[in-house]
């Protein structure tokens, strides 16, 4: 006669199945998540870079900020008169990113209101020179830091989570084209986000903080 299980064995089972599942999904669940964050990010950067290389090879210059997307950004160029942008971030950023033609970051907002670091900290944000939004839902900043370039991308738009390290980072183009950020030298993720790029490349395209 075979012995069939009691309400308590499965109940006890059961049990033991939910503590296993808590213990080990929500790791499961934030690794994938990071993972997605990273490849967002490689995919932007890897735009950026692309992006920099091909107006240096059109304009056949060996220096990015001699080029008209290195220029001082004219007065007239704006998110809503993008016609009359004709140098700088504006012009660059028209002319050689996957802009959605659907979202106008001068007239919906395309970052969100605030910002947070890894630390729990509000990130303040600078005034940006132009803002795009791409095909793949990024936003791309671009502003003057230290008389670099710099583009500040938030991976996933206004969405959350809206922290610095997770979906917002910070790039800059030197001289020579190269995308290297430009943070102070005792900057940690923690607490800047502009040191986060640092660490995902340090550990071979890897979110492991």
């Amino acid at each position: 006669m075979k012995k069939a299980f009691t309400l308590a064995e499965i109940l006890i089972a059961l049990s033991i199945v939910g503590v296993i599942a808590t213990l080990t999904i929500p790791p499961v669940v934030a690794n994938y998540q990071k993972k997605l964050y990273v490849t967002t990010l490689q995919k932007e950067y890897n735009k950026v870079t692309e992006s920099v290389v091909k107006i240096m090879d059109e304009e056949r210059v060996e220096n990015f900020y001699e080029s008209k997307g290195g220029l001082t950004q004219n007065a007239e160029c704006s998110e809503t008169n993008k016609d009359n942008c004709t140098q700088g971030s504006g012009y660059f950023m028209n002319n050689y990113f996957d802009i959605d033609k659907k979202k106008n970051c001068g007239v919906e907002p395309c970052l969100a209101a605030s910002y947070k670091t890894l630390s729990d900290t509000t990130i303040s944000l600078p005034s940006f020179n132009y803002c795009i939004r791409t095909t793949r839902g990024s936003t791309v900043c671009a502003y003057t830091n230290s008389g670099k370039l710099r583009f500040v991308i938030d991976i996933n738009g206004a969405d959350n989570p809206n922290v610095g390290g997770r979906d917002l980072f910070y790039l800059d183009v030197q001289n020579n084209g190269k995308i290297k950020n430009t943070c102070a030298a005792n900057a940690s993720c923690n607490s800047d986000p502009c040191a986060c790029l640092k660490e995902i490349e340090k550990s071979g395209w890897k979110m492991e903080y």
